[in-house]
């Protein structure tokens, strides 16, 4: 599908990516009454998932304590089970970053190089992790992370925006979407 005119801007065509997402919400957001202008302030991460396309079987997108509940068109009704994680079409990105924006949050991908097999590892994590509890999801997604491939160095942390933070530290750099 065609995103904000970029056809592969939610793709991972080769295979050999792995998608963090991280929300961004404001303490304090209003509009200025009679503009169209809106004024934030104080910005931090407000949750944080991960995205594989899962080389050995389907995609995989990990929600720990999210709230994000697709229809699965097959099965006809919502599909978020005890997991926290999606898989097949379900884990589809554009949808998963639409609903997000949906809430009022800021969204952030931050794109990292990896391999078949880092990726097979953190999807086997994801699925060993299951469900997490609230205010849980940094906590969880670095946990899945730390210590695979470019994520070797990785602390696991329970701030998105700190995770954040370290990501961005990672070398070679991820591409970041905002």
């Amino acid at each position: 599908s065609y995103s904000h005119l970029n056809p592969v801007k939610y793709t991972d065509p080769d295979g050999k990516e792995t998608q963090v997402i991280i929300t961004k919400d404001y303490l304090i957001e209003f509009k200025v009454p009679f503009t169209a202008y809106k004024v934030k302030v104080g910005q931090y991460g407000s949750h944080a998932a991960v995205r594989v396309d899962n080389p050995s079987g389907s995609p995989t997108l990990y929600d720990p304590a999210g709230s994000y509940n697709p229809i699965d068109p097959e099965q006809g009704g919502p599909v978020r089970g005890s997991g926290d994680f999606f898989d097949g079409k379900t884990a589809d990105l554009e949808s998963y970053v639409k609903y997000q924006q949906s809430l009022g949050s800021d969204v952030e991908i931050l794109r990292f190089a990896t391999t078949p097999e880092q990726e097979k590892e953190i999807a086997k994590r994801i699925e060993a992790s299951g469900g997490a509890a609230p205010c849980y999801c940094a906590q969880e997604t670095s946990s899945t992370l730390s210590g695979v491939g470019p994520f070797k160095d990785l602390q696991p942390t329970m701030r998105p925006g700190k995770l954040s933070d370290q990501l961005k530290d990672i070398t070679p750099p991820p591409k970041v979407e905002l």
